[in-house]
């Protein structure tokens, strides 16, 4: 949404072509006709990446891809990454929008410079990756030559920029499997709440879990961390320096050889007398050093 006003865009992958809709409806489906005109005028794609909107999962889309012979896959909530190039190219339209709002220049001048602006400097602009030719604007602009090899560049590229996110994203994380025991990003608190894999998705990392109050929530990997399976450790009494000090002095009559019984406060604290001498240990297997305690008297 831009200035009150709801708008649909379309990319091609492969050519990073943007298309532009302005909507006075975003039923589903008008959002299916919308992209019924569409697929007329270039043809259909073999696959849709879009995100989990009302839109997208309504019965009206689903039944024009259908139609299509269309495979529609839906992005990981609340993970926009999952569907980086849509992401990227929303952000760029929305800003080329408001700067022609600023400034009263044509929206669809200004999109029509956009899509005859090449990828990069080894490869040509959308537009004609699309349609084989390069289009006329009112801008100069140098075009490749028809021979270069455009699919390779595209293949060396998108091989750059993976070398690059992985080289921070970290190790890829395990699978998981049904009725394992997770915890779940709250998207909201950022915290991690419990629950269990109800469902492996077909869509690439991507899971159901159920909710300890019944709910289901379709995941992200990333946002499922494995409980482990261990159990906590049994925890254990802590030995205070009271502990032994009003031990032996309970112990020393008796050793003594005299009969005194002992007093009730000191059966008290002989009471809370530690029943083992093991070490505590956290899960992990790390020492816990005991707290010094000093009893001060009167």
């Amino acid at each position: 949404m831009l200035n009150r006003q709801d708008y649909l865009l379309v990319t091609d992958y492969y050519s990073k072509y943007p298309i532009v809709y302005k909507l006075t409806d975003t039923s589903s489906a008008a959002v299916a006709n919308v992209m019924s005109g569409i697929f007329s005028l270039f043809g259909p794609p073999e696959e849709i990446v879009s995100d989990n909107g009302p839109q997208f999962v309504g019965k009206h889309f689903k039944d024009m891809c259908r139609k299509w012979s269309i495979t529609h896959t839906t992005s990981s909530p609340h993970y926009p990454r999952s569907n980086g190039l849509a992401e990227r190219m929303v952000r760029t339209v929305k800003n080329l929008l408001k700067k022609c709002s600023q400034t009263g220049q044509d929206s669809q001048l200004a999109m029509s410079h956009l899509r005859a602006t090449p990828v990069d400097s080894h490869m040509r602009s959308p537009a004609e990756m699309l349609f084989g030719r390069p289009i006329r604007t009112t801008l100069p602009s140098h075009h490749l030559s028809r021979e270069s090899t455009t699919t390779d560049h595209l293949l060396n590229r998108q091989s750059k920029m993976k070398e690059t996110h992985d080289r921070h994203a970290g190790p890829d994380l395990p699978p998981l499997h049904v009725g394992q025991p997770v915890r779940v990003l709250h998207p909201k608190d950022h915290t991690w709440i419990p629950a269990k894999v109800s469902k492996v998705c077909d869509e690439p990392r991507s899971y159901e879990v159920s909710t300890p109050n019944g709910g289901i929530l379709r995941r992200n990997r990333s946002h499922l961390r494995e409980i482990p399976s261990s159990t906590n450790p049994t925890p254990k009494r802590v030995r205070f320096d009271e502990d032994y000090t009003s031990s032996t002095q309970a112990e020393t009559p008796q050793q003594n050889g005299n009969n005194h019984q002992p007093t009730p406060e000191t059966q008290n604290i002989q009471s809370k007398g530690p029943t083992s001498n093991s070490q505590t240990t956290t899960r992990y297997g790390r020492n816990i050093r005991t707290p010094a305690r000093y009893m001060f008297e009167d």
